[in-house]
């Protein structure tokens, strides 16, 4: 499992100071990205070198408490799956130890045209290598069971 911390910034809220919801996934992106690069990729290289995307192709959230703007935030990032041209992620967001939110995120491997590719080996083992999940618990109560992406992470 890999953290990533950051703090809810002001344009990310609504006037009332509760995080839009849309900032969610970028927050989680940014700790995917981070998880990459902690584990020796650096996806924007990996973009140039071999000319592959990783699209997010299915996305579940459970917000079970507001985030709110100045609050610093720990986002956790494990790996749920990895199949022939896809990922998925299980991912946590905590505020003062607090969890506040569940994300299931499958993520495809695209080439420029949008056409699926397997995932190049590299990319996989720097996956293999990250797996050590967001608690591979998500399933007692949590959204590690999804019926929008299935017991194994497929989409349905």
């Amino acid at each position: 499992m890999h953290r990533t911390a950051l703090r809810v910034r002001y344009g990310e809220t609504d006037k009332a100071g509760v995080a839009w919801h849309g900032s969610y996934i970028a927050w989680l992106e940014v700790a995917r990205c981070e998880l990459l690069r902690a584990h020796g990729l650096d996806y924007a290289r990996f973009e140039e070198e071999e000319q592959l995307f990783l699209t997010v192709a299915a996305l579940e959230l459970k917000f079970l408490a507001p985030a709110r703007y100045d609050e610093e935030l720990v986002l956790e990032t494990g790996l749920q799956s990895v199949l022939g041209a896809s990922a998925c992620f299980q991912q946590r967001i905590y505020c003062a130890e607090k969890l506040i939110t569940e994300a299931l995120v499958r993520v495809a491997c695209v080439d420029r045209a949008g056409r699926v590719k397997p995932l190049p080996q590299r990319l996989r083992a720097v996956l293999q290598a990250a797996d050590v999940g967001v608690g591979k618990d998500l399933g007692r109560g949590g959204v590690g069971r999804s019926p929008i992406l299935g017991s194994d992470g497929v989409t349905s």
